[in-house]
């Protein structure tokens, strides 16, 4: 079972991993809605031409796809940022470029919360280092405590004597037995030796406690992470994504025939680019979420 500072670094690896995949598909979609709006502004334009269409909506057009190119500058500046610092993360020489990451989607299904919580004593090094030291405490005062007790020694022994001229015993071998008695002399010293071990058992276990409390606390609050990426993935794919799309096809069917301003087909086109940049953000932040998950409890669970 790997320790804290491993599951810690796996977890950082895995996260900045998960960066760099987000920062590839931010950068694909910004380039697919590139050459979406140059379609869009070609149609502006050859309405423009033969006078069905106005010059304001070419200049919003032109506008927007300089927006784009320039949001195109900044992702590709994202993507080179986050290969350096997983490069870094992995010791990796500074002039070697990474390829490109796999798909970041992850099936594992969202663990029990109440299971992790339960199962966190005993999965954490940093808790059972802990308990560890409790126990070690509570050694300690028993023996300190023993110490105050009478020590009794018991002895026996069986001697084998020979035959002497003289001797009254005649050679007859003997039994012995002795018992002896230690008292504890100073009580006053052996009480504060207890008293100091009994405080530091306290001390142990309540440092034990408070580490305990604030792992589950943190445990918490990135499962609560890993359930909203999952919710909001959810949501996504299965509602605001395809409702962007189908407005942006309607959207664009009905600007051909003059039912639809080119201002509304904008804003259209931007809600599917921001719509598609949210899922690729929530995957990768469900990458994240989950290899932080599993570094709280110190274990794998997928």
């Amino acid at each position: 079972m790997l320790g804290d500072e491993s599951r810690r670094v796996a977890a950082a690896i895995e996260r900045a991993w998960a960066e760099l995949g987000f920062a590839q598909r931010a950068l694909d979609v910004t380039l697919e809605n590139i050459d979406l709006l140059r379609q869009l502004a070609k149609i502006a334009e050859a309405k423009y031409r033969v006078g069905e269409g106005l010059q304001q909506d070419v200049i919003r057009a032109q506008v927007a796809l300089t927006e784009l190119l320039d949001e195109r500058l900044r992702r590709e500046a994202a993507v080179r940022s986050a290969d350096a610092r997983l490069g870094r993360l992995l010791d990796l020489p500074p002039d070697l470029s990474l390829p490109r990451t796999t798909s970041l989607r992850d099936a594992s299904p969202l663990p029990d919360a109440a299971s992790l919580l339960d199962r966190l004593e005993a999965t954490s090094p940093r808790l059972r280092a802990l308990a560890e030291h409790v126990e070690e405490a509570e050694h300690r005062k028993r023996v300190a405590e023993l110490e105050g007790y009478p020590d009794f020694d018991l002895g026996l022994g069986y001697r084998i004597r020979q035959r002497v001229m003289g001797d009254p015993v005649d050679g007859d071998d003997f039994l012995s037995a002795s018992v002896t008695i230690r008292l504890p002399i100073d009580r006053r010293k052996w009480r504060s030796r207890v008293a100091e071990h009994d405080a530091l058992l306290r001390r142990s276990e309540a440092e034990y406690r408070r580490v305990r409390a604030e792992l589950r606390d943190v445990l918490r609050a990135r499962y609560a992470d890993l359930q909203r990426a999952d919710q909001e993935i959810a949501l996504l794919e299965d509602g605001l994504l395809p409702q962007a799309r189908q407005s942006l096809d309607s959207s664009r069917s009905g600007y051909e025939v003059d039912k639809v301003d080119f201002l509304s087909l904008i804003d259209t086109q931007v809600s599917l680019l921001n719509a598609q940049l949210r899922l690729e953000r929530a995957i990768a932040d469900r990458r994240a979420a989950f290899a932080a998950v599993e570094a709280s409890v110190g274990a794998a669970l997928r």
